[in-house]
């Protein structure tokens, strides 16, 4: 008799020292778990600088970092320009663009610099077309950007971009510069909706004249000439000037 109390007194033991532990176990694994989710989650770092792609193979020690697009079939682009050298540089967008950075199957248009653009000076900006930087210094720009893929459709102000690593190819960058200079005569200002559709027009008519691939091709912007075509949603914006 003795001996079963002691084996049912043992048994009673086992089964609450188990039942102790795996409470025991709950619990710390519901703190960490807790623990866990309450930690902030890391936001994501902000843009670095990159180097500005050269100008006819001649470096300039700049460095470049873009912070927001604002716009549609064109817009601007704020972006910020840090001299690294000891010697005072001089900033020149010709043939610049963007790449819409994410899968280029599923990319909108890029983006290319086209006209003057506007520089921070003190609290104003103002108009530019090269600016000179200071050894050490950081200023911040905002670029005329133009849609040089009309058989894609336009980006919007949501649409992350990265800057090319190379600018466009000399004759490409040259005619597309004098045609936007044309398209600029007689207009007030380079921002007015009916400066901005000038322009727009003589980019895609010079890009579709003769294609020539730039970083983030795709199949579908190999296709003829004759077959690119600009949706009535892209025409309508461009003629309110992109926005």
């Amino acid at each position: 008799m003795a001996i079963k109390i002691f084996t049912n007194l043992d048994r009673m033991r086992d089964e609450f020292v188990s039942f102790l532990m795996m409470n025991i176990f709950r619990t710390f694994s519901l703190v960490g778990i807790a623990c866990l989710l309450s930690v902030p989650a890391v936001a994501k770092p902000a843009k670095a600088f990159s180097k500005l792609p050269s100008l006819d193979g001649k470096g300039s020690g700049l460095k470049i970092k873009t912070l927001a697009y604002d716009g549609s079939t064109n817009g601007t682009m704020h972006v910020k320009i840090k001299n690294t050298t000891k010697k005072i540089q001089v900033f020149d967008p010709t043939g610049l663009f963007f790449v819409p950075d994410m899968d280029p199957k599923n990319a909108p248009q890029r983006l290319g610099a086209a006209g003057p653009y506007d520089i921070k000076t003190g609290s104003k900006w103002q108009e530019a077309r090269k600016t000179h930087i200071a050894p050490g210094a950081t200023v911040e720009a905002r670029l005329a950007l133009f849609c040089i893929d009309s058989q894609r459709p336009s980006p919007s102000s949501s649409t992350p971009f990265r800057i090319a690593k190379k600018r466009m190819p000399k004759q490409l960058r040259k005619e597309l510069a004098a045609e936007s200079d044309n398209a600029l005569r007689g207009k007030n200002s380079y921002k007015d909706a009916e400066a901005k559709s000038a322009v727009q027009s003589k980019v895609w008519e010079t890009r579709d004249k003769k294609w020539i691939k730039l970083e983030g091709e795709t199949k579908r912007d190999s296709i003829g000439k004759g077959s690119r075509r600009r949706s009535r949603g892209q025409v309508r914006r461009q003629r309110r000037g992109g926005n």
